[in-house]
This record gives structure tokens, sequence and C-alpha cells, in this order.
């Protein structure tokens, strides 16, 4: 007899994640070559930002198949229009461009950054209306270079090559 329970039990959720990537990786070669089976938490790259030693900022990530994800950018209010979200993006890509990633991308609604977001170069991919109900939901990304020149970044980094850079 088959039933559906609802709940989250992590254990479970893992053993369904790892099922999932174990079937991925066999459709993919670049999967089976550089992403791993079981679920990861190293992969968060978070920038912090501080006046002395209060935490005015922050910009939290993470990356996932070539790709930096921005999850959240906050400038204290007192902060606001000063340029600092734009100094923590520019952080934010030279990581990537010194890790040769394909590029970042942001989630944002229509009440928050998309303006600032496109003033840097993104582009909007996709959308998601009444999310929440009355807003949208917007997609954003910038590619960083082109594969030749990420591949070229990334290789001259591994070798301690950076004034090549």
């Amino acid at each position: 007899m088959l039933k559906v329970i609802k709940g989250h039990e992590k254990s479970i959720a893992d053993v369904i994640r790892t099922n999932l990537r174990k079937i991925n990786r066999e459709k993919c070669s670049w999967l089976k070559e550089n992403s791993p089976i079981t679920p990861t938490t190293d992969n968060n790259h978070d920038f912090y930002l501080y006046d002395d030693k209060k935490l005015i900022g922050g910009l939290l990530g993470h990356i996932q198949y070539g790709w930096w994800h921005g999850d959240c950018l906050w400038i204290d209010e007192e902060y606001r229009g000063q340029g600092y979200a734009s100094k923590l993006m520019h952080q934010a890509e030279i990581y990537a461009e010194d890790n040769g990633l394909i590029g970042i991308y942001f989630e944002t609604w229509d009440f928050q950054a998309r303006p600032f977001y496109e003033k840097l170069g993104y582009t909007v991919f996709g959308e998601l209306s009444d999310y929440p109900f009355g807003s949208t939901f917007y997609f954003m990304m910038k590619k960083l270079g082109t594969p030749h020149q990420r591949r070229l970044r990334a290789l001259a980094l591994k070798n301690g090559l950076d004034d090549f850079c």
C-alpha cells in the first residue's frame, strides 16, 4: 500500500537529493566530473562590510555549477546611498572572475533593487508575478568574461600567476 507523508526530516531529504544527484551525474558529464554526489555546505562565499567594528552590510552567496548565486544583499539604512552596495557587488564579481566562474545571479522583487542591478550590468532572465500576490520577483544575471578568459584566469591563479591576470 502506497502512502504520501508530509514532513521534513533532514536525513530523508539528503537521501532524496543524493539519489537525484546520482541520476543527474549519469546524464550530464560536467556534473559527473565536477559535482559531488552528496550535498555540501562548503560552498558559501560571503562578503561583510564593517565600519570599525560595526557590521553595516553584507552580501551572502554560494557557488553552484560554475555560478555565484547572491542570496542576500543588505546595507544598514544609515549607510545607504553611499556606494557600499556597489562595492560589495564589485568584490563578488572580482571573486567570481578570480575563480573562473561563468557569472553571478540574484533574485529581487519589484519593490527592491532591480534598477540597482541593471545599473551594474545585470539583466532579467526570468520573472515570477504574484510572488507574493501583487509583487513581481525577478531573476537577474551577469556573465563574466568569455569562457576562454575565465579558463585562462583560473589556470593562472591555480599556478600562482596573479600578476598575469
